[in-house]
């Protein structure tokens, strides 16, 4: 049966096996899937529907309540929050026609109920696997069901049929949540105010969720994230990451290329480390397939340090200094 489930995700399970490069688009994989990420509901509706599956006998530091503020705080992370990077690097007037997609008014509806009738195997793990509307995005917190149909990752994406899923193991810790007096969090350099940044987390993702979401808000977030993520990614990061797969982005942690729409070197961002924030390649992935799913060409500087020009959603390799010219011609007449 598991072989089964895996001949149905097959390259839609983003995991070590999947071949990724920084921005890469999941659409160069399944070229008919436009329609099932988020980058277009953008430029439709502007709703995004959402679904939570957790069985009630796992309930380590994650509840519903939890799980959804994490959710549309990551969901709008990928959004509002894009677009205060791109204004936090003094580029607004250039991506003035970017900012209003990624900016406007975000509509986040969550479901009662996720449609487990659509999951591969469920009635394997659990009982039954009742009907419900359809959603944009399931996700599924189940240690069992994760890591039994999961081809041992711990949290990831799949593509199965017209309803995609992120699953994820009940293993990380929550910010959301009141620390306890049996709770550690070792001293972070980079975090001030540490102590009272714990206590506030809820409070933080209340607010972002809510839409109050503004530059030293998410300094917060991040940083209240990080305290949390001291031996691990946390659920929050780990929501940023499958979401940048649901929005179209792929992994960025494997040097081999894959599709037309790509960069030229590996990232440093969420997408290539769990544990990390949103960075420069997630800002130029955002905005390649913003442009590819209007069908606009652009060309622009990488929001990454040392990176050339992106043009039509693909990076261009900077002109050769003619030393280096020389020594390839060189080189190749050697090999020959």
């Amino acid at each position: 049966m598991k072989k089964a489930l895996y001949a149905l995700l097959g390259l839609a399970l983003l995991g070590p096996a999947l071949r990724a490069a920084p921005y890469s688009h999941l659409e160069d994989l399944r070229p008919n899937g436009k329609r099932l990420f988020l980058v277009n509901r953008l430029l439709d509706s502007r709703t995004i529907s959402y679904c939570v599956e957790m069985p009630e006998e796992e309930t380590d530091f994650l509840d519903r309540t939890q799980a959804r503020a994490m959710i549309e705080v990551a969901l709008r992370e990928w959004t509002h929050g894009i677009a205060l990077r791109i204004a936090a690097a003094g580029r607004a007037d250039e991506f003035k026609d970017i900012l209003p997609v990624l900016d406007a008014p975000l509509r986040l509806v969550a479901q009662p109920q996720c449609n487990k009738a659509v999951l591969p195997l469920w009635k394997d793990f659990y009982a039954s696997a009742p009907s419900a509307p359809a959603v944009d995005l399931m996700f599924v917190f189940s240690t069992p069901y994760c890591s039994g149909t999961g081809a041992h990752a711990t949290s990831y994406y799949a593509i199965n049929g017209q309803e995609p899923f992120i699953c994820s193991l009940r293993r990380y810790e929550s910010p959301v949540r009141t620390p306890s007096e049996q709770d550690y969090f070792p001293p972070m350099a980079k975090v001030e105010n540490q102590a009272e940044l714990q206590r506030q987390g809820a409070a933080l993702f209340a607010q972002a969720k809510a839409g109050k979401y503004d530059g030293a808000l998410q300094k917060k977030v991040w940083a209240v994230n990080y305290i949390f993520s001291y031996d691990d990614a946390t659920y929050f990061s780990i929501a940023v990451h499958e979401i940048g797969h649901a929005f179209g982005l792929a992994d960025e942690y494997l040097e081999e290329r894959t599709g037309e729409y790509k960069s030229l070197q590996p990232g440093e961002g969420i997408m290539r480390r769990a544990y990390q924030e949103i960075g420069c390649d997630e800002i130029d992935g955002m905005i390649t397939l913003i442009d590819r799913a209007r069908g606009t060409q652009r060309k622009f500087k990488s929001f990454c340090p040392n990176r050339g020009l992106i043009c039509g959603g693909k990076e261009v390799p900077p002109p050769a200094a003619p030393l280096q010219n020389a020594l390839q011609k060189e080189l190749s007449h050697l090999i020959k």
